[in-house]
């Protein structure tokens, strides 16, 4: 059944990682790797829209986020680098040589990591809101913020606090993905009250790897097609950037979501008709 969706936990790099395998009997095989804070659970909808097409989808927690392992190594763990390594491990763990990769924000630059190196996996790439370069004020406020989540009394007032700061950031959600983001983005602490789920040291990528935010090297090496997406409000790309990424490197599709920040779920027939257009092409 292409619904069909399993939980494997992988050692990977040295690492122990939560992966979602949607559909393992598919033929062709996509990957979707969430962004800095999300988890596996950030985009099932478009998850089961691309397994109900036949394909295997690999959605994997990254380090420090979801179920898999917190960092090890606070300084080095969460970097790119670490990351591609995780990644090329648990693909050859799961024998797909060749994928399809959706990379939202942080998932996305570790695709241009993959992607720009030699032996790259990736056969076309969708990237969800994310470029080359971050700006260096959104680096150090997303780095404190990291460190230090805010905390809530109950979990209705961690979805009330997610709706607000969704919609800070030019996000659009409904009800719906409201509620599913409020179970999967929360935990409770020790002291009964309700967090963020992920690991404090994901600020270490942004305060000890600058070469995380500087990947144009990588991105001219790129040879894979590229749809980019962009939210129109988007604080982390710019349009002079997107418009640059289409000007060099890969073949690169710019399409902006008109009215959106950062970043998008993807949980729309809209965003799944752009996608299958490019994925099928």
């Amino acid at each position: 059944m292409a619904d069909t969706v399993n939980s494997d936990f992988l050692l990977c790099a040295g690492r122990r990682l939560h992966v979602r395998l949607w559909h393992r009997t598919g033929t062709r095989t996509v990957v979707i790797w969430h962004g800095v804070t999300g988890t596996c659970r950030d985009h099932d909808a478009l998850a089961a829209h691309i397994a109900g097409r036949g394909w295997r989808v690999i959605v994997p927690d990254a380090l420090g986020c979801g179920l898999s392992d917190w960092a090890q190594d606070a300084d080095h763990d969460h970097s790119l680098t670490s990351y591609a390594d995780m990644a090329r491990d648990l693909l050859r763990q799961l024998d797909a040589p060749v994928v399809d990769w959706i990379g939202t924000s942080k998932g996305g630059g570790l695709g241009i990591v993959l992607a720009g190196a030699p032996d790259s996996p990736i056969r076309r790439m969708v990237l969800n809101d994310v470029g080359p370069t971050l700006p260096a004020s959104f680096c150090t406020a997303i780095a404190k913020r990291l460190a230090d989540p805010p905390t809530f009394d109950s979990y209705a007032d961690f979805r009330s606090h997610l709706a607000r700061f969704i919609e800070r950031g030019g996000g659009l959600v409904d009800d719906a993905m409201l509620d599913h983001l409020t179970l999967v983005w929360g935990r409770r602490s020790d002291d009964g009250r309700v967090t963020y789920h992920h690991d404090r040291a994901l600020a270490g990528q942004f305060l000890h790897h600058p070469e995380d935010f500087a990947l144009w090297p990588q991105w001219d090496a790129m040879t894979c097609p590229v749809l980019l997406l962009r939210g129109e409000l988007s604080p982390v790309l710019s349009a002079a950037e997107a418009e640059e990424m289409t000007r060099r490197g890969p073949r690169t599709t710019l399409v902006t979501l008109a009215g959106q920040g950062h970043v998008n779920f993807l949980d729309h027939p809209e965003h799944w008709q752009a996608i299958n257009a490019f994925l099928d092409n």
